[in-house]
């Protein structure tokens, strides 16, 4: 009875185990089963994760190459724009020439009579419209569409000295002319090409012309830093350039292009090169100045530009670099005071930029030189009442305008000489006057009727200028190494 009892308790407990077994088998299948469909899904998933890992790559590939074509247009369209703009600059002339006539001020008042004023003053507009400017009588503007002409009238000398003349007018075209109205934003919208030259590896070379007190200086620096300070409308030609320069150096960065930029101003005073941001280096008679009877600054002509040994080189970061250097070079630039001008420069000033640029993406580097040159003013010793150094400065200035306008001359005859070296200043203007660069002169006229012969004489040599023919002008491009 009980082995019956032990042997249906076996059973039942055996039946129960394999009633157990079996479900942990049909368990085990079914995560068996699982684990094979979750091993599917991570196959399919790390073949979606590789396929769009090599779909990634494929797609930077895509846009690095894209990205390269892009740089590749970029380059292409920028040379392009180089070669258009300097091949529009060539079609009106690598030497250009415009003249400005500056407003009459207090010291023009004491020469005329005060009843010439008594009129009721005229719009800017109608001044603009008008062929004649308020309180200016001999010299005129015909051309209002263009701008391009001026005529100057000299009045008649009748019984003056029993030297008998009637009046005469002399007209003269120059590629642009400036009236009195004009301000220094209108001068420099008109010389932005050529600044824009300079960055594009070009040698430019701007200079002002003219008597004593045209406003030479003041169209090339504008007045004081306090004053410009004041009124942004009056800064000059030079901090206009530099800021265009920085400007687009900025703007270059995004393609690609870096840009330094050096600056350098020196005078040139009775044949002597001065270094006007090296104080100790502004007076004849400083022990800087000579080494053994010679001036220890030496202008070298190296590869197509000028080099002047012992001159300070600053490298210009931001345009108050450059505002601070002009003060600098104000302070120490020769002037007096001559019956013409409270304030007369008595040098020639050129102020330089050298311009470096180069590509992060390829081997190209431009190298450019921009130039902008006050020269001292031509004056009659009769009318500047000249004495002692005056006089010897007024002889030098004249004689150096007067060798300036012998090589404008040889270069128009296409002489096989050019007398580049009768002076520091044609020595120095070398290679921005010959072939391979681009010249602009500003003349500039005083209103007064006073000085009416001085005005028809830079006239005249404007028109020289304006005549001369120096060629084609081409870019410094390199390959870096």
């Amino acid at each position: 009875m009980l082995q019956r009892e032990h042997e249906a308790s076996l059973q039942a407990a055996e039946k129960r185990i394999a009633a157990i077994t079996a479900a942990a088998n049909k368990r085990v299948g079914e995560a068996e089963a699982c684990i094979a469909s979750l091993n599917g899904s991570i196959r399919d998933l790390q073949g979606t994760i590789h396929d769009q890992k090599a779909k990634m790559v494929q797609m930077r590939k895509d846009k690095e190459r894209e990205q390269l074509q892009m740089d590749e247009l970029l380059r292409a369209g920028e040379t392009e724009r180089m070669r258009l703009h300097n091949a529009m600059q060539e079609m009106k002339g690598n030497i250009r020439v415009f003249c400005r006539v500056r407003p009459l001020i207090a010291h023009d008042l004491e020469y005329r009579e005060m009843a010439m004023f008594d009129a009721e003053p005229m719009s800017l507009a109608a001044q603009r419209a008008a062929t004649t400017v308020p309180g200016i009588e001999y010299i005129t503007f015909p051309d209002r569409v263009d701008r391009r002409c001026i005529t100057l009238r000299m009045p008649s000398t009748e019984g003056v000295c029993g030297n008998d003349r009637e009046s005469k007018d002399y007209q003269f075209q120059f590629d642009k002319v400036f009236e009195p109205t004009d301000g220094q934003d209108d001068v420099f919208g008109e010389i932005q090409q050529l600044v824009q030259s300079a960055m594009d590896g070009y040698k430019v070379c701007i200079f002002a012309y003219g008597q004593t007190g045209s406003g030479k200086t003041f169209t090339m620096e504008g007045p004081s830093v306090a004053a410009c300070e004041k009124d942004t409308s009056l800064v000059g030609l030079i901090p206009r350039a530099v800021q265009q320069v920085f400007e687009y150096s900025q703007k270059m960065k995004g393609r690609g292009w870096r840009y330094s930029l050096t600056a350098s101003f020196v005078e040139i005073y009775n044949e002597q090169i001065h270094d006007l941001l090296n104080s100790a280096d502004v007076y004849t008679d400083g022990p800087q100045t000579f080494h053994d009877g010679k001036c220890k600054h030496e202008i070298r002509i190296v590869d197509g530009y000028t080099i002047l040994t012992g001159v300070t080189e600053v490298p210009v970061e931001n345009a108050c670099t450059v505002t601070q250097l002009l003060n600098i070079a104000m302070m120490n630039r020769k002037s007096s005071i001559t019956a013409m001008n409270d304030r007369a420069s008595r040098s020639h000033s050129v102020f330089s930029l050298k311009i470096v640029g180069s590509h992060d993406g390829s081997a190209q580097q431009v190298l450019g030189v921009l130039n902008l040159i006050d020269l001292a003013g031509s004056e009659r010793v009769a009318l500047s009442g000249a004495q002692g150094d005056r006089l010897k400065e007024t002889a030098h200035i004249n004689k150096s305008l007067t060798c300036l306008g012998d090589v404008i001359v040889a270069l128009t005859k296409n002489d096989a000489h050019i007398p580049f070296r009768n002076s520091k200043l044609t020595h120095m203007l070398q290679p921005y006057m010959g072939n391979e660069s681009k010249t602009l002169m500003f003349v500039n006229v005083s209103p007064s009727e006073m000085f009416l012969a001085e005005s028809l004489n830079s006239l005249r040599f404007a028109a020289k200028v304006n005549a001369c023919e120096i060629g084609l002008a081409r870019k410094k491009i390199s390959s870096r190494k």
